[in-house]
């Protein structure tokens, strides 16, 4: 499986503006499983690097609430990634859940960006 998009020398990078596929997400989190502990946490931040950057390009389809909400799931994530044994079953299942929203929340961005506006209604 190979995470990391390394830039060809000379050429911009647009891995950063790009969003993640998130069937990407999706192995890692089936990887985390039987991952060695150091893999663990090292497949863990690199979730929570996704999300987070994930997160961030939906927001403006997002509700300041849900965006406070998700925002304080992301820390719980890091809390679980940074203990010595993290319960990976835990991790797994909230940053699935993160992994969900952000699919709903691009269908809904893509659906405002094409269709716009809605027309005035007639009076």
């Amino acid at each position: 499986m190979t995470i990391a998009l390394i830039p060809v020398e000379g050429q911009p990078s647009a891995a950063a503006d790009q969003p993640v596929d998130l069937a990407v997400v999706g192995e890692i989190l089936a990887d985390i499983v039987t991952a060695t502990a150091a893999g663990q946490r090292y497949l863990m931040g690199k979730t929570i690097s996704f999300l987070e950057r994930e997160l961030a390009s939906v927001s403006r389809v997002l509700t300041e609430r849900r965006r406070a909400v998700f925002g304080r799931w992301l820390v719980e994530l890091s809390r679980q990634a940074a203990r010595i044994v993290p319960d990976v079953r835990a991790f797994n299942r909230r940053a699935q859940l993160l992994t969900d929203f952000v699919a709903a929340a691009r269908v809904v961005q893509q659906r405002s960006v094409r269709v716009g506006p809605r027309p005035a209604a007639r009076s």
